[in-house]
């Protein structure tokens, strides 16, 4: 998993690793605490905390069989105090997953 700078006029000028050993990585998305969740999207798929400055070392959830993760998503709104995150598996009638 990597991460880019852009300066004001949107070029690129940075990039660095933030993740290494996932695979397949495929959703994501950001944080209300501004950090990165990385969904992988294989059988047993892992789902990735890391810092996009690459300042802290990733987290990982395990999220059990489900892998193939395809979408990633939060809800800060109905109760602030408590976020509540989802992630969807990647299949025609696939599964949601809140934590």
């Amino acid at each position: 998993v990597g991460a880019l700078e852009f300066d004001s006029s949107g070029r690129v000028i940075a990039y660095q690793r933030v993740a290494n050993g996932t695979s397949n990585n495929c959703s994501g998305g950001k944080t209300p605490w501004n950090s990165w969740i990385s969904c992988e999207e294989i059988e047993r798929g892992r789902v990735y905390q890391v810092d996009p400055k690459g300042i802290k070392l990733k987290s990982l959830t395990d999220m059990g069989a489900l892998g193939f993760y395809e979408s990633f998503a939060y809800d800060v709104y109905t109760d602030p105090e408590t976020p509540r995150f989802f992630v969807t598996r990647d299949a025609h009638h696939g599964v949601i997953t809140r934590f």
